[in-house]
């Protein structure tokens, strides 16, 4: 019994994690909490910039990654993520973005802001838990949900679907290539 209650103190030792959400609306922090699931990992909400600088300053929590929530289509949304980055306190605390805008630009101005992922919504239960899990350390495993490798597939009119509203979103021209490739041992059936 006394090996069981110290691997168990131990397993939950390392598996530790704080996770600070910066979220004006306050939902990422319920929403994380209810996908995660774990007693492990404690979520904590500032609504800005200025307070998640106060709560990681205070050092009264040990904060292992930094959950940006992106509310508004504004890409100068991540001015105050750039700043917060700069900040000695967080240069070595990681960040991930999460938002509904999920344009190349916005991820693209999330990596170049400081992020290290980037969650779209509506989330994918699987994608959450995995990224989280890889930044956090925790060796993609949470509460025991075993995560497996991204996987994605589209139909040809579901992804040029998805392509034209984001070109019409982005204001930038869209061009479709289409390629067949065919393996070696099939070239002699056609």
């Amino acid at each position: 019994y006394i090996i069981e209650l110290i691997y168990s103190i131990k397993r939950s030792i390392l598996m530790q994690c704080t996770i600070l959400t910066v979220d004006e609306l306050e939902i990422v922090k319920s929403e994380l909490a209810e996908i995660l699931e774990d007693p492990n990992i404690e979520i904590i909400n500032a609504v800005n910039e200025v307070e998640a600088l106060k709560i990681i300053g205070k050092k009264e929590y040990t904060i292992d990654m930094i959950v940006w929530a992106v509310n508004s289509g504004n890409i100068k949304s991540f001015e105050d993520l750039k700043r917060l980055k700069s900040d000695c306190l967080c240069k070595d605390i990681p960040v991930i973005v999460v938002s509904s805008f999920t344009d190349k630009r916005y991820v693209i101005e999330a990596i170049e802001s400081g992020a290290v992922e980037f969650i779209a919504k509506p989330y994918d239960k699987n994608a959450v838990v995995r990224k989280i899990g890889r930044v956090a350390g925790l060796l993609n495993k949470i509460n025991n949900y075993e995560t497996t490798e991204d996987i994605i597939t589209f139909s040809f009119s579901e992804m040029s679907s998805r392509e034209i509203k984001a070109a019409s979103r982005g204001g930038y021209p869209l061009t479709f290539m289409l390629v067949s490739i065919i393996p070696n041992d099939n070239l002699d059936k056609i």
